[in-house]
């Protein structure tokens, strides 16, 4: 899964400081583990979306 950063936090498992905007890759186990100490306002899951040829919205 990937996660979007809506407000600074401390990965500490990672030893750094995810900033606004970013995208990381997560597994469900570490996913599990962040939101145990990260609340959920800080980040959103990205959503996988495919747009195929010549689609507008």
């Amino acid at each position: 899964m990937k996660l979007k950063v809506l407000k600074p936090f401390g990965d500490h498992k990672e030893n750094i400081i995810r900033q606004v905007d970013e995208v990381f890759e997560i597994s469900k186990t570490r996913f599990d583990e962040l939101s145990a100490s990260v609340p959920a306002d800080f980040y959103e899951e990205v959503k996988a979306t495919k747009a195929k040829k010549g689609e507008e919205e």
